[in-house]
């Protein structure tokens, strides 16, 4: 783990964080934090206090705003600006995959580059 400027630890993709998580609020969780990749409200709507369905659909979220924004501001490039999008989309979707697959094992692996980034909060605050 390495620090960064805040008091945060900044979290490398290759490091599992489900020891953070409660082992109940796991088993209980991860389908819904698996379909969270598809959906990423569902872990939200059903378990609204169980971190680990929280994290997944945090990482989600992560996601779905980079394909609507990168896809929209990529379509503006000239030439390259389809390939590129095409290859967004890839990292997206093998992205989600990755989670939804780690999801179902009880595992928590930060996305790679945008992993770090904590839109819905599923730590508490110290």
């Amino acid at each position: 783990m390495e620090r960064n400027q805040g008091s945060k630890p900044k979290i490398k993709c290759t490091e599992d964080i489900a020891g953070r998580f409660d082992k109940r609020d796991i088993q209980t969780s991860k389908v819904c934090a698996a379909l969270s990749y598809l959906f990423f409200f569902v872990p939200i709507i059903v378990y609204p206090d169980y971190r680990f369905g929280r994290y997944h659909a945090n990482q989600a979220l992560i996601l779905a705003l980079l394909i609507t924004i990168g896809a929209t501001l990529l379509s503006f490039v000239p030439y390259v600006g389809l390939y590129l999008a095409v290859a967004l989309v890839l990292f997206v979707i093998a992205c989600s995959v990755r989670g939804m697959v780690l999801a179902l094992r009880g595992r928590a692996k930060h996305i790679p580059v945008f992993g770090n980034l904590e839109l819905i909060v599923f730590e508490p605050k110290a």
